[in-house]
């Protein structure tokens, strides 16, 4: 599935900064519920789900509560758990696909934003990756012109 930046955009402006923002874990919750019922409504014979495999954000079994509730107890085994990519083939190969269409989609980046030209050398979003460390202390001081990192509380 397909994560769009007009739709990371609208949950954005939509969803995450609203009066009762939403959590990027429910963004999380939705993007899985809506990927399994695409798959079951995408042809006439659909296949059967029999287990879903899920690495988790938060708590496993919270997670796999959202998904019964918006698919219900009968739509097949969930197994949810955390770190499930080191303990699942088919996790891992999914980890790797969402990383690599991640990275993909990131080169192609067009910043939307009027005036806004923000170097688009972010390295991978981890707050261990050094590149996207400097990467956000270069940006928060271009946009706000205090640098951040330096203040002590």
């Amino acid at each position: 599935m397909e994560i769009s930046h007009d739709f990371l955009t609208y949950c954005n402006l939509q969803q995450m900064l609203c009066p009762s923002p939403i959590s990027l874990n429910a963004l999380s919750y939705d993007a899985v519920v809506r990927a399994l019922k695409k798959v079951v409504n995408a042809t006439k014979n659909p296949p059967k789900i029999t287990t879903v495999y899920v690495d988790t954000v938060g708590d496993p079994e919270y997670y796999k509560s959202k998904l019964i509730t918006a698919l219900g107890d009968d739509f097949a085994d969930f197994v949810i758990e955390k770190k499930a990519d080191a303990k699942y083939k088919t996790v891992s190969a999914a980890s790797i696909i969402a990383k690599v269409t991640r990275d993909k989609g990131l080169q192609n980046w067009r910043w939307v934003e009027p005036g806004l030209h923000l170097d688009k050398t972010f390295g991978s979003g981890y707050p261990g990756d050094e590149v996207c460390v400097q990467w956000y202390k270069k940006i928060i001081f271009q946009i706000f012109r205090i640098d951040l990192f330096s203040l002590t509380l």
